[in-house]
C-alpha cells in the first residue's frame, strides 16, 4: 500500500482536475480528492481512459461527502488513467 498527499494552497491557476496513470494491473486504487469548504465544485465525476491522450470513457458523476470529499475506488484496476475532475460555478 502506498499512501501519499498533495496539498495544493492559493494559487491564480483553476485546478479542474486530478488523475494517476497506472502502469501495471491493481487489486485496487483509491483517489481521493478533499475540498475546501468555502470551494466546493458544482459538479464532480470520476473517469477512466486506457492511455494518455484518450478521450475519458466509462465517466460517472461523484457526489461529495459529508467532508467536502469525492473519490473513486475501482476494484481489479487495468493498466490506464483513473481521474476526478470538478466544475466550478
Amino acid at each position: 500500500m502506498v499512501d501519499y498527499t498533495i496539498r495544493i494552497g492559493r494559487t491564480s491557476m483553476t485546478s479542474h482536475s486530478h488523475e494517476r496513470r497506472i502502469r501495471d494491473p491493481l487489486r485496487s486504487y483509491l483517489l481521493h480528492v478533499r475540498f475546501h469548504p468555502l470551494a466546493l465544485p458544482a459538479h464532480c465525476h470520476y473517469y477512466y481512459r486506457e492511455r494518455l491522450g484518450d478521450e475519458p470513457r466509462d465517466r460517472h458523476r461523484v457526489e461529495l461527502d459529508a467532508s467536502h470529499s469525492a473519490h473513486l475506488l475501482p476494484a481489479k484496476c487495468p493498466p490506464g488513467v483513473y481521474g476526478l475532475e470538478w466544475e466550478w460555478d
